[in-house]
């Protein structure tokens, strides 16, 4: 079993996220990598225009790259839309187990609801954001996640939170719809062990989504009460991290 969690953040932020958990995990023997994706980590301004028509393979692409030299297959942890990258890395093959907190779904399986809609209004109104970077506002982002973080906890997310691909949100977007998308993934091809965490209060992706998501993994699945899209610093979030922690090491020791 691999000592080695390679961490991959969702839309718009960057390895930061991790600097709780990867403490967490380090202090039960685990090697943290909280990887930045391209053009990820800072918020540029103005942004680097490539990032907007960066594709979902792109990102699948520099994860491997930085992988690569692995002694052994990692685990992969991901969180909301860095979720997409790790359910494609599963699909090849490429790591040992995998955590998805919060995740968002591959195609074939609907997360759309008049809530998320209502998180990606400012996305959505500009004119060609599938070839360019993209950010969403405040208001937005603490609707869609921060809802049960502290003002501080908001403000501090939001001050570091930055742009993303344009052309990634579009994918995510048309999954369900597009017969060529990127995010389609054969269940069958997936054979390492999976976790599946949701919160009952979570907006963008609410339980009954992340249920089918672990249904077509045959994933192990975990549900926190009073939790919402930010299992990575709402209040409680320790309780999380130490769940997957322990699933982690339960592994190492089958």
């Amino acid at each position: 079993m691999s000592n080695t969690i390679v961490m991959i953040h969702g839309f718009g932020t960057g390895g930061w996220v991790w600097e709780g958990y990867s403490k967490i995990f380090e202090q039960q023997g685990f090697t943290c990598m909280a990887l930045d994706l391209p053009f990820h980590g800072t918020l540029d301004e103005p942004p680097p225009p490539q990032l907007g028509n960066l594709s979902v393979t792109d990102y699948v692409s520099y994860v491997k790259n930085e992988i690569r030299n692995l002694a052994e297959k990692p685990i992969v942890m991901a969180h909301s839309a860095g979720t997409v990258v790790a359910q494609l890395l599963m699909a090849e093959g490429l790591v040992h187990a995998a955590v998805l907190l919060t995740p968002i779904p591959p195609a074939g399986i609907s997360a759309l609801n008049k809530n998320a809609l209502k998180t990606v209004g400012s996305v959505l109104g500009t004119w060609g954001f599938w070839r360019k970077p993209v950010r969403v506002t405040f208001d937005e982002i603490v609707f869609a996640a921060l809802h049960l973080s502290t003002n501080q906890e908001q403000h501090r997310v939001y001050d570091r939170f930055g742009y993303d691909s344009g052309r990634f949100f579009l994918e995510m977007a048309l999954a369900l719809v597009n017969p060529r998308s990127p995010l389609r993934i054969n269940s069958s091809s997936v054979t390492c062990p999976v976790l599946v965490t949701a919160g009952d209060e979570d907006r963008t992706t609410p339980p009954s989504v992340a249920r089918k998501i672990a249904r077509k993994y045959g994933a192990d699945y975990k549900e926190f009460k009073g939790h919402a899209h930010w299992p990575l610093g709402e209040p409680g979030w320790e309780i999380i991290a130490q769940q997957c922690a322990h699933w982690m090491i339960a592994l190492k020791n089958d």
